[in-house]
């Protein structure tokens, strides 16, 4: 009697872990059906990686991540700066972004007072800040000056540190304007972990990516809001208007069909509103964004925007952090 008891419930548990086994393999497959399915809809159908070709050129342009490394390395050996790698997942995937912590010299890494977080122009990446005798330069090494603390920089994935991500286990990932935007998303989260108070700064596409990644973080996490402020130097409302800027409805839905959409529009209204402290740099003559995509511009339009504060440069350029900006901005 007791042998046929235990052979029935043996068989009812074999019976329900094949049930649940089944069950799990079904959900895992729907699970990756509709996430599939997702992504096709997300990429709209791969124009959204053509699209990044073209937008995100750092991608085939700059440097790989073994050849990036090197720089890394030889940067390191500088006696002025301490600098300190990291590696983020990113929600959603099996993917990460990398980047460094620069500390300008003779500052303690255990100060988590302030720091600065800098998101790239669309074509350079991390290695390439970095010069003869590794030392920083360009735009980063002015924001060092200026803000005299930490700086994070980072590579959108698919590019520089972070060119080795895989999409599907084996295809080398492809950056979306949907990508770098949870890229941004992903770091300014971590420095908001572990600093006291963050100043994000992005230059180009990389001004697009920090206003829409600050306004993301602080939707769900608003007490942020008030440890953190921006700089938006030389960027767009959004991406189709630089193409499109006298048909902004037209390039608009052009850009969202084709997937190249960033709307960082929308996002900085949104931050004019909660508060934050935020400066704006444009050059009067930049040859790549056009008078009508200028983020500058769009601000000027808004209400009660006593928390921000708008340079103009008069002189001719793009993305670089000009003497007259650097004056007039005087610190971070």
């Amino acid at each position: 009697m007791l042998l046929a008891e235990s052979s029935r419930f043996h068989s009812q548990d074999l019976w329900t872990t094949i049930k649940e086994r089944v069950s799990s393999s079904v959900s895992s497959s729907i699970h990756s059906l509709v996430g599939s399915v997702n992504s096709v809809i997300e990429n709209r159908g791969g124009f959204a990686y053509l699209v990044g070709l073209l937008l995100v050129p750092s991608q085939f342009l700059s440097p790989k991540a073994a050849e990036a490394n090197q720089f890394i390395t030889k940067a390191a050996k500088n006696q002025d700066c301490k600098i300190q790698r990291f590696s983020l997942p990113v929600k959603g995937g099996d993917t990460s972004v990398k980047g460094i912590i620069y500390y300008p010299k003779n500052w303690d890494p255990t100060d988590r007072s302030r720091c600065v977080v800098y998101h790239n122009p669309n074509g350079v990446t991390v290695s390439e800040y970095f010069g003869v005798g590794g030392h920083l330069e360009w735009n980063p090494a002015e924001l060092l000056k200026l803000a005299k603390c930490p700086i994070i920089l980072y590579d959108y994935r698919g590019t520089g540190l972070s060119s080795e991500n895989k999409c599907l286990s084996f295809f080398g990932f492809r950056p979306t304007y949907a990508t770098i935007a949870e890229d941004g998303e992903t770091v300014l989260a971590r420095a908001m972990e572990n600093f006291q108070s963050v100043s994000m700064v992005g230059s180009s596409l990389g001004g697009g990516v920090a206003t829409v990644a600050l306004e993301r973080h602080l939707k769900s996490h608003p007490l942020d809001s008030k440890k953190v402020r921006l700089i938006n130097h030389d960027s767009f409302s959004t991406t189709p208007k630089v193409i499109i800027p006298n048909w902004p409805r037209i390039a608009n839905f052009l850009g969202w069909a084709l997937g190249g959409l960033l709307d960082a529009e929308t996002p900085m209204r949104s931050l004019v509103g909660r508060g934050i402290p935020i400066t704006l740099l444009c050059h009067n003559k930049d040859p790549v964004i056009p008078s009508g995509a200028r983020m500058a511009e769009f601000v000027e339009t808004l209400p009660n925007k006593q928390n921000v504060s708008v340079i103009y440069s008069p002189n001719y350029g793009h993305a670089d952090l000009s003497h007259d900006m650097v004056r007039k901005l005087n610190r971070i």
